[in-house]
């Protein structure tokens, strides 16, 4: 009888660290809430701007290589530093792997955000970001394309700052609209939670 029993203890500690396998496999391959994943991977729109090193370029800067898209200006006081300096640690999390992304910082205030302007404020975070800029309807291209929105407050000293959506965007090696995170990346976690989702849609594309 106690060997019967020892029997079933022995099964019964199996089936338990086999489901608990399982069922942290399911969670390690399992997006957060913050994130969305297209299956169907959507086309960007021809888009022709200037980076900051005010050269013309174009949506072939998206591709044979993931990128993460942030939509921001350089006068923004808070959550534009803040998220850059995240996705830098993003870049440092992947740097030794094929996924590492890009990072591809878009004004939402060309008017101001000249070239020159962009490439001291991105140096200022890594060498591996791109900044574009350029006429305001070369910008709509891109922000109508993929729904961020943003606007324009003045200030009482007769300038003005700008309001805008602040998720960042997946580009796979394609050029291809793969993901969204629409956590705001200052939050607690948010850069655990970024890294996680983006290493989990890097795996679904590469099983397509």
């Amino acid at each position: 009888m106690r060997k019967l029993i020892l029997i079933g203890l022995v099964i019964s500690s199996f089936a338990l660290g086999l489901f608990l396998s399982l069922e942290y496999q399911k969670k390690q391959n399992q997006l957060s809430e913050a994130t969305l994943y297209f299956e169907q991977a959507r086309d960007l729109p021809v888009f022709n701007t200037l980076n900051h090193l005010n050269q013309n370029v174009s949506n072939s800067i998206l591709n044979n290589r993931w990128s993460i898209l942030f939509f921001g200006f350089t006068n923004c006081p808070d959550v534009c530093p803040n998220t850059l300096s995240i996705l830098t640690e993003v870049q440092k999390r992947f740097a030794d792997k094929p996924i590492k992304p890009q990072l591809v910082f878009i004004s939402v205030d060309p008017m101001r955000d000249t070239p020159e302007l962009m490439a001291n404020y991105i140096n200022g975070f890594s060498d591996d970001i791109i900044g574009l800029t350029g006429e305001l309807h070369q910008i709509q291209v891109i922000t109508e394309a993929l729904g961020v929105a943003y606007g324009y407050n003045a200030l009482p000293d007769g300038s003005y700052t700008v309001d805008h959506f602040s998720g960042t965007f997946i580009i796979n090696p394609n050029g291809k609209y793969v993901g969204l995170h629409t956590e705001q990346l200052s939050a607690a976690n948010s850069l655990k939670t970024l890294i996680h989702d983006f290493a989990v849609i890097t795996k679904k594309e590469a099983s397509k």
